[in-house]
């Protein structure tokens, strides 16, 4: 097995698992910031000229509801990244051992000197 060969193969095991998830984490973003956007600039605007501008128990809930909606997609985003990355790290390490297991048993000695890694479903 090449070096090349092990280098293209780990770059295409990173490429094909990375691509659909920061796809993902980039869509996912997207809406939920739009959404909190809105969400700020209603409150904004119903504490100038709304209902809420005489109401300072009911502007700091909403205030507090916006906070705890940021929070939870901050940490939404990082459970997304987080999984990523595990992801990568398993292709590369994937493509890692098959090239070791490939060198052995080019050299004859059985694959199982060096197990695989766990798997993450």
């Amino acid at each position: 097995m090449e070096i090349s060969e092990i280098v293209s193969d780990l770059l295409g095991n990173l490429e094909e698992q990375l691509g659909d998830d920061i796809g993902t984490i980039r869509t996912f973003a997207s809406s939920q910031g739009k959404k909190l956007a809105a969400q700020a600039k209603l409150i904004a605007e119903q504490r100038v000229a709304g209902v809420l501008r005489d109401d300072d128990e009911l502007f700091e809930h909403f205030v507090q509801s916006l906070k705890d909606a940021a929070e939870n997609f901050a940490r939404s985003v990082v459970m997304l990244t987080v999984l990523t990355i595990e992801k990568a790290w398993n292709a590369i390490v994937n493509a890692i051992w098959g090239a070791l297991n490939g060198i052995l048993q080019g050299a004859g000695l059985p694959s199982v000197f060096i197990p695989g890694p766990p798997s993450v479903n």
